[in-house]
């Protein structure tokens, strides 16, 4: 599966006769397919013009930049993004201890670095580069750093082990737990956990048959479990789920998203004359990339932790794949990001780990209000634009009629039907009708400028009632790039703010 459920926060936008619109604030999910967003992209001008493809993506995030990774995405870069290594040097980003999902997944590798070989062998790293010096190991050396081959590994392993497990039993036949869990790759804690005397027999709440280990105590009270026993555990137990990124999406307000796919078809002269900048539709993309910025900085001053001996951990920064794309699935306008952060950081105190999720996922919808707040200021002091009153953090463009907002809802509406067929409500049956009703992208939904603006025409909205969106608030003209104060404060600030 590409993407797991997302978890949607936000709320709805007001027009001026108090109607809603259902836009959330901000959505975050799993993803552990890089071609998620990568088969968006293409480098055809034309293409790109007639909205059949999107832009590359760009690297952003103090992680990033950390890591040397600046401008463009490319695709073996992300890629190796989500196989949890650096693009640069492709060392693992994190250790592979501690989860049986990234142990297996690094298993399919021909080559893994020095940690990973000392974690699948049980030895110190310098044992490890003791033996590829030796020969006891093959191995590279690759931009100065050794590639183990998996294959040699696999030969160690298989040669110190009886019948492919690698500790002998004792006198009685069995493992202890330890031995146990040392043998199946998982945390001596998780075989306390679930060891039982008897196979249980009825399933869990989700139907499932639970997770066990049949052992029997000895006259001491310990566990004692049989090698076979291990090898059915082993066999049966399900994969484990390895998070490689979280995909934050940050949406524009319908009508900002309509002002944008539009743009491209206003006279150049007419928005001069207008005091506007002929690049419009390109204003609206730098506004928008400004307000991802400041979300993207706040989840890393107050959600991006690596857990420590002591607790959690700040890391220094996110690295963040970002892609801009521009229509929903169903080829109406929709401005959004999609920021790939990858679940591993770097601990100002030199430790290497995957982040705390549920950090990230308490202050998705407060980056979520901070974009919208931005997004609004950015907006207003460039082109004039005014915005209805806020709520619940979202407000779509005067002068954008409701008709037109509905007319390219059309992924709203079909998840609107979805709910009311079900007779269902609240946040968990809205994201269950998402997935349910996600069409796939093609060329065929998608559709250029002139289509949708004669979409719009048909609305009775016309070009001219766009422009007329323009310079609705006084004393406003082209500003220049520098920050507003309250967004200098907003970055030194220890605790944020929802902005309303």
């Amino acid at each position: 599966m590409q993407v797991a459920a997302a978890t949607c926060v936000g709320g709805v936008a007001n027009d001026a006769g108090g109607r809603q619109s259902s836009v959330v604030v901000a959505s975050l999910a799993t993803v552990s397919d890089p071609n998620y967003t990568l088969r968006e992209v293409t480098d055809d001008a034309l293409a790109y013009y007639l909205r059949h493809g999107e832009a590359p993506g760009r690297w952003v995030g103090a992680g990033a930049a950390r890591l040397g990774l600046a401008g463009e995405v490319a695709p073996v870069e992300l890629h190796d993004l989500f196989a949890g290594k650096d693009p640069r040097s492709g060392t693992y980003l994190t250790p592979g201890r501690g989860s049986t999902g990234r142990a297996a997944a690094r298993a399919a590798d021909v080559s893994v670095d020095v940690k990973a070989a000392a974690a699948r062998l049980g030895v110190a790293e310098d044992t490890v580069r003791a033996r590829l010096r030796a020969g006891q190991l093959d191995g590279e050396k690759v931009g100065g750093r050794w590639r183990v081959s998996v294959a040699s590994i696999d030969a160690v392993i298989s040669g110190a082990a009886a019948g492919g497990l690698s500790i002998a039993p004792g006198p009685d036949g069995c493992w202890s737990l330890s031995q146990a869990a040392k043998v199946a790759g998982v945390h001596p804690s998780y075989v306390k956990r679930i060891v039982t005397d008897a196979v249980p027999e009825s399933p869990q709440a989700d139907g499932r048959i639970p997770q066990y280990l049949v052992g029997v105590k000895d006259d001491r009270g310990r566990w004692r479990v049989e090698p076979g026993e291990v090898r059915r555990f082993m066999e049966a137990r399900r994969p484990a789920r390895v998070v490689p990124v979280y995909d934050l999406v940050l949406r524009a307000p319908k009508s900002v998203a309509i002002l944008h796919a539009l743009a491209p078809l206003l006279p150049p002269e007419e928005l001069m004359v207008r005091g506007l900048p002929a690049n419009l539709a390109e204003v609206v993309v730098e506004a928008h990339h400004v307000a991802c910025t400041d979300a993207v900085a706040l989840l890393e001053r107050h959600a991006a932790f690596v857990r420590g001996p002591g607790g959690r951990v700040p890391v220094h920064g996110l690295t963040v794949a970002a892609f801009d794309h521009r229509s929903s699935r169903t080829g109406d306008p929709l401005l959004h990001t999609h920021h790939l952060i990858a679940n591993a950081g770097e601990g100002i105190d030199g430790r290497r780990g995957t982040l705390d999720g549920a950090a990230i996922y308490t202050w998705a919808r407060t980056a979520g209000h901070v974009y919208h707040a931005r997004l609004r200021h950015e907006l207003t002091s460039r082109l004039g634009v005014e915005f209805h009153p806020p709520h619940q953090g979202l407000a779509d463009l005067v002068g954008m009629p409701r008709g037109v907002i509905e007319e390219f809802s059309e992924r709203s509406h079909q998840i609107a039907r979805q709910l009311a067929r079900i007779g269902a409500s609240g946040p968990k049956a809205v994201q269950a009708a998402v997935l349910d009703t996600r069409p796939a992208k093609s060329e065929a939904t998608c559709q250029s400028p002139e289509q949708l603006a004669e979409r719009a025409a048909h609305c009775g909205f016309g070009l001219g009632d766009l422009l007329d969106c323009l310079r609705r608030a006084p004393g406003t003209g082209l500003r220049s790039r520098r920050e507003p104060r309250w967004g200098a404060r907003l970055r030194m600030q220890p605790i944020a703010q929802e902005y309303a």
